[in-house]
């Protein structure tokens, strides 16, 4: 079994893909419980018996120090506690990190208050599960080179004895083979201090921010392995790692950061999903026993059996797109479907004439050379024109619903966020925003990691910002909060849209553009919007639609998209 494991901060499809690819495992660390995260870590634990799921959520400003309280600490792990609860089926994780962030603690009066604290905080999380199947803590997540000098271990040793196991991050700049004193120093803290609980590496690998300091550039502070070797000699820094670890009865594992996240931020040169070669090392020596082979409705079916709505003529086309890595689309799903048109499109197949919707009112040449496919299923269902329904999806999306790594386009609001979630998250959330707070929002920033961004940034920010809200408060009102999909479908709309909160309308829409669109006819259907679509009444679809702001922009916009695709008023 493989001391090694994967460092998980965010569940891209290449981590999903590596994950449940792995055998032989000791430890997975993830900070990433959504829907799609959870049901590989499933697969995960299936394929890894005995290996351990361990969770950490990031929870800032730091509280530590000779003034720490144990009640803001409290509500730190009912915080966590209630987000594993809430969003892990019972028996998935087996452990969690104490909510502290990276603590700090060299010695003196706040090294003192930390271990003071320890044992009630490990006490009091331990106790969030007294009746959902136990859970295991993990104590200290104490960053690279700290605590120090080891003559401070003495008093830490007794304040660990809570805890099932000790976080250590640790990282040796541009080699594991330069034997920087602090990579493997955790061997003489053992040797001298026989009563700590067993140790997790929570982080580990090669950092050269080791040696940096706050006054250099952002790229130039955080520097990867890929700043230092190709993945071929990781790899071998890795394997050697792992002998050494593998040797040591009191390490449970050591997760290396950082196999992929969304987005990558200061950690690009960090990153591992995409490297056959690095991955090999997390499988062990030999697939452990009684590892289970994938589910089957995660195994790929066979190239050579091409899907039922596939044309003859296009088959060789399919597999050689299917062929390719890079298409990581479920087989058989809907978004497998609607990506492969997109593709045939962009090498000169005349897709409208195999996706042109049959037996319906014939639309004009220009219709039915411009709207998609999902505007003319809508259009089937409805009777309404589709070039109404592509313009709809012309302004809100500008033609897609989907992400190019598989997630549903979203905007989170954070005036709707601060109004539903309440002024008691609000004081909690206030210092990590700033901005005009309004509707529009086009002054909106976030600071997520020491730095100040726009709240709509890149798609894969967003979800960022949209995982950071969903720790304050209500976790749910951070998704209904957002926008979601082809028709940017506000979140609080699922229950009109047939979901049972707005974070499995999210999740749902992550499935296909045709996902999205049948959820927004539900909810059209409940409003108006589509009584006031079959009566050509621009203006009342955009007043259900869009509200009452600028109702005759809006209004003028969508007639001059409709009439481009055709619409004749």
């Amino acid at each position: 079994m493989s001391k090694l494991g994967f460092h998980v901060q965010g569940f891209t499809p290449a981590a999903v893909a590596a994950v449940t690819a792995q055998r032989g495992a000791a430890v997975i660390k993830t900070m990433d419980l959504q829907p799609w995260a959870v049901e590989a870590l499933q697969q995960w634990k299936r394929n890894n018996p005995g290996g351990l799921v361990t969770y950490r959520m990031w929870i800032g400003p730091e509280a530590e120090g000779a003034g720490a309280q144990i009640e803001r600490w409290k509500e730190y792990c009912d915080r966590l506690a209630q987000y594993v609860k809430e969003n892990a089926p019972n028996g998935l994780v087996d452990a969690v990190y104490v909510p502290f962030n990276e603590i700090t603690p060299y010695a003196g009066a706040g090294l003192d208050r930390h271990c003071e604290l320890l044992p009630q905080i490990c006490e009091y999380l331990r106790g969030q599960w007294v009746h959902h199947g136990g859970m295991k803590v993990i104590a200290g997540n104490f960053s690279v080179t700290t605590p120090h000098p080891p003559e401070a271990w003495g008093r830490i040793t007794g304040a660990m004895r809570g805890a099932d196991y000790l976080s250590l991050h640790r990282y040796s700049k541009s080699s594991l083979r330069e034997g920087h004193e602090h990579l493997y120093d955790f061997e003489e803290i053992y040797r001298r201090n026989p009563g700590l609980p067993s140790l997790i590496l929570g982080e580990f690998g090669v950092d050269g921010a080791l040696w940096t300091d706050e006054s250099m550039p952002r790229d130039e502070r955080f520097q990867g392995w890929r700043a230092f070797m190709d993945a071929q000699t990781y790899a071998a820094q890795l394997s050697e790692a792992d002998d050494r670890l593998s040797n040591l009865d009191y390490v449970a594992g050591a997760c290396v950061f950082n196999l992929d996240q969304y987005p990558p931020v200061d950690w690009s040169t960090y990153l591992y999903a995409g490297h056959p070669e690095i991955l090999r090392v997390f499988n062990g020596r030999a697939a452990a026993p009684g590892a289970r082979p994938a589910a089957a409705a995660s195994t790929p079916q066979p190239a050579q059996d091409p899907p039922p709505w596939l044309p003859q003529e296009l088959v060789i086309n399919w597999r050689q797109w299917r062929d390719d890595d890079r298409n990581e689309w479920k087989r058989g799903s809907g978004r497998e479907r609607l990506e492969f048109w997109k593709h045939a499109r962009r090498i000169g197949v005349d897709v409208d004439r195999y996706t042109a919707a049959p037996a319906t009112p014939a639309p004009t040449a220009a219709v039915q050379r411009s709207v998609g496919p999902v505007a003319r299923m809508m259009a089937d269902e409805t009777g309404i024109d589709p070039a109404l329904w592509q313009a709809v999806i012309d302004i809100e999306t500008g033609g897609s619903g989907m992400t190019g790594d598989g997630y549903p386009i979203c905007r989170f609001e954070v005036a709707q966020w601060r109004r539903r979630n309440g002024d008691a998250a609000w004081s909690q959330a206030a210092p990590f925003f700033e901005g005009e707070r309004s509707w529009q929002g086009g002054d909106d920033k976030v600071n997520l990691d020491g730095s100040w961004r726009s709240i709509h940034g890149g798609q894969a920010f967003r979800r960022s910002v949209i995982a950071f809200a969903s720790t304050f408060g209500d976790r749910d009102e951070a998704f209904a909060s957002t926008s979601w999909g082809l028709f940017q479908l506000m979140g609080w709309h699922h229950d009109a849209a047939g979901y049972p909160t707005a974070e499995a309308m999210a999740a749902a829409f992550a499935e296909s553009e045709e996902v999205q669109a049948r959820a927004y006819l539900a909810w059209a259907r409940q409003t108006g919007a589509l009584e006031a679509l079959h009566n050509k009444d621009l203006a009342g679809f955009v007043r259900v639609h869009n509200g009452n702001g600028q109702v005759g922009r809006f209004t003028q916009l969508l007639d001059r998209a409709a009439r481009r695709h055709g619409w004749e008023g």
